[in-house]
């Protein structure tokens, strides 16, 4: 028993080395482009989606999250976006909003959010965006979005 305390010692002591040893953490190289992610909703089924993106401004790494939903609230009301940067809740837009442009400074950092309406190619299709989510003009987040 007193081996396996031993043993279980050193292997931690042995981990905690090598973790030192490894050398100060280096963000990676600024993004100028991310891809784009197609994101799209129901009314019932899967009414919400997220998705998550990262940069690197001024050597440190920074990211955010848009989410959407198909209605507002559980029961009724419009669809949203709702937007985060280092976890922290920056706006709930509707889609009008997004297409009008979004800018918020949170950390001394300008985020800024922008869609545009990509036309229907059928009268039954839902309304659809392509937006950009950005950081002190690094891209964030490319989506294009479509709601029922």
């Amino acid at each position: 028993m007193k081996s396996m305390f031993t043993a279980a010692a050193l292997i931690s002591a042995t981990t905690l080395i090598t973790a030192c040893q490894s050398g100060p953490y280096t963000p990676p190289e600024p993004k100028a482009d991310v891809p784009t992610t197609k994101m799209s909703v129901g009314n019932f089924i899967s009414p919400k989606a997220c998705t998550s993106g990262t940069n690197t401004l001024n050597g440190k790494l920074i990211g955010a999250s848009l989410c959407i939903r198909s209605q507002k609230y559980e029961v009724f009301g419009g669809p949203d976006i709702t937007l985060s940067f280092n976890r922290e809740l920056v706006a709930v837009l509707t889609p009008q909003e997004a297409v009008k442009g979004f800018t918020a400074t949170k950390y001394s950092i300008t985020v800024s959010f922008k869609c545009e309406e990509i036309p229907k190619k059928d009268t039954d299709d839902g309304s659809s965006y392509h937006c950009s989510y950005d950081a002190s003009n690094l891209p964030l987040i490319r989506a294009d979005i479509t709601y029922p």
